[in-house]
This record gives C-alpha cells, sequence and structure tokens, in this order.
C-alpha cells in the first residue's frame, strides 16, 4: 500500500488524441435524448470526421422527434460518453464524405437505410467528453475533457482516504 499517490497532472492534448481514437474506433454507440420528462437511448451506427460525430435515423423515429424539440444529445461507448447538440443536416446522400465512410463501415445499413426518402443524416459536435478510469494508485475517476474550451479535469469517484481503505481490504 506504500505506493498510492495522488494521480498525475492531465494533458489536454493527450487527451484529446484519445477521444479522438474512441470516436474513431467505435462503428456502434448509444445515443440519448431526450424531450420533457422522457429520456431515451437506442443504439445506432456512427462514423466520424475528427470530431464530428454522425448518423442516420428516419424522420418517424422518437429520436428525430426528440432532438427537434431538444438537440442536446448524449454519446456513449463503453466508460467512454460524448455530449453535445446533433442537428439535422439534410439526406445522407447529400454529404458525399458520410456516403462513402458510412458504405465502409456499415454496408448493410447503408444499402438498406440510407437511399430512404425518409433517412435524415445528424452532425454531433462534442462539447464534453467524460472517460472514466481506474487508476491502482488513485482509485476510480471521471476525466472530463472540455472540446470546447480546451480544459480537462480530474473528478475523483472516491477520495483518495476511501481508495486506500478499499484497497486494504481487497488486496
Amino acid at each position: 500500500m506504500s505506493g498510492l499517490q495522488a494521480p498525475a497532472a492531465l494533458d489536454y492534448e493527450e487527451l484529446e488524441q484519445e477521444v479522438l481514437a474512441r470516436i474513431a474506433e467505435a462503428k456502434l454507440a448509444t445515443l440519448a435524448t431526450s424531450a420533457g420528462d422522457r429520456v431515451t437511448a437506442r443504439t445506432v451506427s456512427v462514423v466520424n470526421d475528427g470530431l464530428e460525430i454522425f448518423f442516420q435515423s428516419a424522420d418517424s423515429t422518437t429520436k428525430n422527434q426528440q432532438i427537434a424539440v431538444n438537440p442536446n444529445v448524449a454519446l456513449s461507448n463503453g466508460s467512454f460518453r460524448l455530449e453535445g447538440a446533433a442537428r439535422d443536416i439534410g439526406r445522407p446522400f447529400e454529404h458525399p464524405f458520410f456516403a462513402r465512410v458510412f458504405a465502409e463501415k456499415h454496408a448493410d445499413a447503408f444499402k438498406q437505410y440510407s437511399p430512404r426518402p425518409v433517412t435524415r443524416l445528424f452532425a454531433v459536435r462534442p462539447q464534453l467528453a467524460t472517460i472514466w478510469k481506474l487508476d491502482p494508485d488513485s482509485g476510480p475517476h471521471e476525466i472530463l475533457v472540455d472540446l470546447e474550451n480546451r480544459t480537462v479535469r480530474r473528478n475523483p469517484l472516491l477520495s483518495l482516504e476511501e481508495w486506500r481503505g478499499l484497497s486494504a481490504v481487497g488486496g
């Protein structure tokens, strides 16, 4: 237990690269939307261009209806979460980059849904990324990466003393 210590300083550039890598790796994400008192979530197929994330959806879906009322959304994949505003940017085939990359990454969904006249394309530019981490020396914490202001902060989920107590019990 003598090795327990405060965590190392955070570096925005390094964490932004981790965010970009996690976004690029994801094929699917859970998209949360809300309107009024109703919050819903579902899995969507995603592609990205840098920090901008794209997904498609049919006009009549709950997600489209909720985004029209409240564009604030969250996307998550495992212990990684993004928050931002979704915007309807038209039809999939109006955006050659999306059409090409989505066809490569999600061939079946592209063939089945992208050509339909009811399919809309949405873009999300995340404002905040949250990465859950477990450091054996300092415990569980969230790293919040503010992509607009280019800042980072650590949100400990347990104090160092609480983590030391748990480590002593488990170790």
